[in-house]
């Protein structure tokens, strides 16, 4: 199997039985940057320790071959990536949804077309329009 499909197994196919054992993936990076930050007296987010890790599977790889170092590194790469998307679809919310009266269906419309552009512009990934709107809603995204 191509080490680029394994890494996306990891990251966005994760098993119940990883999930269970683990928990997700980029909250477990979320509270690693919590508990180093306590260590250490320092603040570190969860990019910093991706970063990190990318950066540890890389001097691990220039010691010798071994597959399961870049298969780590890769899947951690996609992982951040996909945080940093997270970031930046948060942050539009954050920044739109302030500046809309959600109980107005033409601010809603307004909203929905804004969004869709958004998404489009930086080729992210899609969660609906709609589903977004909803989602803001019952509360479910916490901006």
């Amino acid at each position: 199997m191509n080490i680029l499909h394994q890494a996306n197994q990891i990251v966005n196919n994760r098993s119940e039985e990883k999930e269970r054992m683990y928990g997700p993936f980029d909250e477990g990076m979320e509270k690693t940057a919590l508990i180093a930050s306590a260590m250490s007296n320092k603040i570190f987010s969860a990019k910093d320790i991706y970063t990190c890790l990318i950066a540890l599977k890389l001097s691990r790889a220039s010691y010798n071959y071994r597959e399961d170092n870049y298969l780590d590194c890769v899947a951690y790469i996609g992982a951040l990536n996909t945080h940093i998307n997270k970031e930046i679809i948060l942050e539009f919310l954050n920044d739109f949804v302030k500046k809309w009266d959600l109980s107005n269906d033409n601010e809603i419309n307004a909203l929905t077309e804004e969004y869709t552009i958004f998404l489009e512009k930086y080729n992210l990934p899609n969660l609906s329009a709609e589903d977004m709107i909803q989602e803001i809603k019952l509360n479910k995204i916490s901006l």
